[in-house]
């Protein structure tokens, strides 16, 4: 992985390819290309572990996905709080909302604290 600020680099075409081949193989049929993510790409975003990484570094497209994913387990605990005891929202909870607030938060809770805010305000939002 490269990453940098200089146009330079950014703007240069590196051709990499996987090569599934043997030793003694040549088919261009086992040659995957490597296709570059830049911020002109029709998917600008690559997903390594889990997290979406974005050219700037920025962490936006993956806290936007978690906060779809927070979004669904809120609705699921709303709609389930009448249902179930507190022992099993709790981890309903855990499962659904805790697990992706805190997958390689390390990483990108270097995020600017304004796209974080939201994060912030579904987690403490009561159901």
């Amino acid at each position: 992985m490269i990453f940098s600020h200089s146009p330079i680099i950014r703007n240069m075409e590196i051709d990499l390819f996987i090569d599934n081949n043997n030793q003694d193989q040549n088919n261009e049929n086992f040659r995957h290309r490597i296709v570059q993510v830049s911020p002109n790409s029709a998917n600008p975003t690559i997903k390594f572990l889990g997290v979406l990484l974005d050219p700037e570094l920025s962490f936006k497209p993956h806290i936007e996905h978690v906060n779809e994913q927070l979004s669904k387990g809120l609705f699921f605990l709303r709609t389930a709080k009448n249902l179930f005891s507190k022992h099993c929202l709790l981890s309903i909870y855990f499962t659904l909302i805790h697990s992706h607030l805190t997958y390689a938060l390390p990483i990108w809770s270097c995020a600017q604290d304004s796209m974080l805010k939201n994060l912030f305000i579904k987690q403490k939002t009561p159901c």
